[in-house]
């Protein structure tokens, strides 16, 4: 793989999410609204491999990788130590 294999995109802002909402709901809008951009703009097509998004902890990957389990996607989450 070269350096001009790996495309970015910018992280998604959670300070948009409003105490009555689903932080995991958004965020799964949000990473799906990222990855029909990349489709779009012609960075992502059908031949590629999945595209991996990684998350810091505090996200709920498991449940997010179910509500988007439908898109080519890896996601890789970081586990907090507590203790």
């Amino acid at each position: 793989m070269q350096a001009s294999d790996l495309r970015c995109c910018p992280p998604c802002a959670r300070s948009s999410v409003d105490d009555e909402d689903d932080a995991t709901a958004v965020t799964a809008v949000q990473l799906r609204a990222v990855a029909e951009r990349l489709v779009s703009v012609g960075q992502r097509v059908p031949r590629d491999s999945d595209s991996v998004i990684v998350m810091d902890a505090g996200y709920d990957v498991t449940r997010l990788a179910w509500v988007l389990r439908d898109l080519p996607v890896e996601l890789v989450g970081w586990s907090a130590a507590t203790g």
